[in-house]
């Protein structure tokens, strides 16, 4: 055996339970997305997918050759976060995808980038714990998805953040980070200038994946200036810590001032709503927690759908403002669990600003599950570490009620058993089998089922599109499925995340169907949020309905004519043709709705009026 054999053979020892835990956790974070995509192929895939990673896979298809990155392949956008964008863009340009390709590449890689970025957390994990089936626990699924009620099966897990959106680049990213820190100690006292430089690089790159996660630099760069020896060396380190920053996201938002006008993403300018968020968000954590208090008296599928957003905001905060008020934080100091404490510490402040923001400037509606994947596995890690802490705890003491019990006389006279790690495959046993319910749950259920109808439809849609209404564009009030689908239609977003700079100047003043018709665009229509049937039935209830959709309420409707194209025969998606009002067609409106409603009214008035005066109890009757 040579010197370098020897070597190797040494470092394995050594890290084989590290490698083995990392191993683990990787293959059992893959194991649902892979098993739904074996047994269901593309469906499998669309089931993982968030409704708003159709943006991605639009923008990224309609930019191929393009200057700019372009949701209808006409004007440009920058509603995205970039680091994702870029990707996908990218791997679609250089390797030419088909369309079931490109889903097939999104969905791998959404699966190995949170894979890799879990195995590398639970690594953190195994360090702070020191017991793999906390560090197991603690990272596939997660705490948070064990514990809470379960308000939406689909979401809370670090399964359900496979989901073809930028998640998985900030989960792998944050997965380094933790590594980082807790492992490798970038943040230690003795971390010199390049440890300082790669940490700020990682935080960069974590801030353009998901831009609303630069809260991320306020306490790192707090601890960069508390940890200098003198005030020119902390001059010095916060300096050196802001050269990536600076140069990557000053020049992410260049590029933004320079190809679309705006420094800021459009879809981050269309749902900052600062005092209206305040409010709604407040009035959902009353009706969460006090749901019999709701004066909109709503039903309980709004609840659900309000109370997982709501958890997802504050519960994390929670458990992080817990371990800043329980825990010893120091930034000088020799403890190791002392350090341990600034270093989590400074993920739960993190944790504690995102959570302030999006709860002050960002309505819950209009938050995903996808808002807070770094602020739950910041809740695991606090979780773990103060579990493992009891543990330990409770290791040192010894407890009378145990001894001489069957357990520990067993092992006292097969010492072998005490190798064997029971605690590890029990939590693992509960990963698997909770692994294999969200499988079937996934099977079951029909999450982006609808839109993948659509999807596997395109081509007969494209040519129903272009007999009723040859050339025309579409305004789609949906997350992008339509404009990923159908992509020989020009399609605006109607929701406003990725459109242009003059569209979105026009939709902010009521005028969103005026530039949609300039533009050619001629058919609404929606995929998933889609209007009952009763609205086709006539024009007036078309318009009616219309009239409550949120992105039209600025809009004067009555300027405009509706009649429904066509409906696909498959998906029951309709379109709606709109055209400018005439004369004629506001006759013949007022027409339909008096037939309607002399059909509806009853007939032989007087006697029914008599009837319900007959029925009606007699006061003095009922007196006797």
């Amino acid at each position: 055996m040579t010197l370098l054999d020897m070597a190797v053979e040494k470092i394995m020892q050594k890290h084989a339970g590290a490698l083995g835990v990392f191993v683990a956790v990787a293959l059992v974070t893959a194991y649902p997305p892979f098993m739904s995509m074996l047994d269901e192929g593309l469906l499998g895939a669309f089931r993982y997918f968030a409704a708003d990673s159709f943006y991605y896979l639009s923008v990224a298809d309609h930019s191929v050759g393009a200057p700019f990155f372009t949701f209808d392949g006409t004007h440009p956008t920058n509603g995205f976060h970039p680091l994702w964008q870029i990707y996908l863009e990218r791997s679609f340009s250089s390797l030419a995808f088909s369309a079931a390709e490109q889903i097939q590449y999104t969905a791998i890689s959404s699966v190995l980038f949170v894979s890799l970025g879990t195995g590398l957390f639970a690594l953190a994990l195994l360090h702070l714990t020191r017991r793999p089936a906390l560090a197991l626990l603690g990272s596939a699924p997660g705490v948070y998805y064990l514990l809470m009620p379960v308000f939406d099966p689909h979401q809370g897990s670090q399964w359900s953040f496979a989901n073809g959106m930028e998640t998985p680049f900030s989960i792998f990213l944050f997965g380094v980070l933790a590594y980082a820190i807790f492992v490798r100690k970038s943040l230690s006292e003795n971390a010199g200038i390049r440890s300082l430089v790669w940490t700020s690089g990682i935080l960069t790159l974590l801030t353009l994946a998901r831009l609303d996660d630069i809260f991320i630099f306020v306490p790192f760069l707090l601890f960069v200036a508390a940890t200098g020896s003198s005030r020119q060396d902390t001059i010095k380190r916060v300096a050196v810590a802001s050269v990536v920053p600076s140069l990557l996201i000053g020049g992410y938002l260049l590029y933004n001032l320079a190809s679309v006008g705006s420094l800021l993403p459009s879809s981050g300018s269309a749902k900052a709503q600062p005092l209206w968020a305040l409010a709604r968000n407040f009035y959902a954590l009353l009706t969460t927690t006090l749901p019999f208090a709701d004066p909109l008296g709503r039903s309980h599928s709004a609840w659900a759908s309000e109370a997982w957003r709501t958890s997802q905001m504050l519960v994390p905060a929670l458990a992080a403002a817990g371990w800043l008020l329980t825990q010893r934080i120091r930034i000088h100091s020799l403890n190791p669990r002392i350090l341990q404490n600034t270093g989590i510490g400074l993920l739960a402040s993190y944790a504690i600003l995102k959570s302030t923001y999006n709860f002050t400037v960002v309505s819950l509606w209009d938050q995903g599950h996808w808002y807070y994947p770094l602020c739950i596995m910041t809740f695991n890690l606090i979780v773990v570490v103060w579990c493992g802490r009891l543990l330990d705890d409770r290791a040192t003491r010894t407890d009378e009620s145990t001894e001489g019990s069957p357990l520990s006389a067993l092992a006292a006279r097969f010492p072998a058993l005490g190798r064997i790690p029971f605690a590890s495959l029990a939590a693992l046993g509960l990963v698997l089998v909770s692994a294999n319910a969200f499988v079937d749950m996934k099977a079951q259920g029909r999450h982006q089922s609808r839109s993948f109808e659509f999807w596997v439809e395109r081509g007969a849609t494209e040519l129903q599109i272009e007999k009723v209404c040859p050339g025309c564009g579409l305004l789609a009030f949906d997350d992008g499925i339509v404009s990923y689908s159908l992509t020989e239609t020009p399609t605006l977003n109607g929701l406003g995340l990725v459109l242009d700079r003059d569209a979105n100047s026009a939709r902010e003043k009521g005028k969103l169907l005026d530039v949609a018709w300039k533009r050619g665009h001629r058919l609404l229509v929606s995929v998933n949020y889609e209007m009952p049937q009763t609205a086709y039935e006539s024009r007036a209830n078309l318009r009616a309905h219309l009239a409550q959709n949120i992105h039209l309420r600025d809009v004067d409707l009555d300027a405009w004519d509706f009649d429904v194209a066509f409906q696909s025969a498959t998906t029951e998606v309709s379109f709606v043709r709109f055209e400018p009002r005439s004369a004629d067609t506001a006759k013949a409106e007022r027409a339909e709705e008096r037939r309607r409603a002399e059909k509806a009214r009853p007939r032989d008035l007087p006697k029914q009026q008599a009837r319900r005066h007959q029925d009606q109890p007699s006061l003095t009757g009922d007196l006797g």
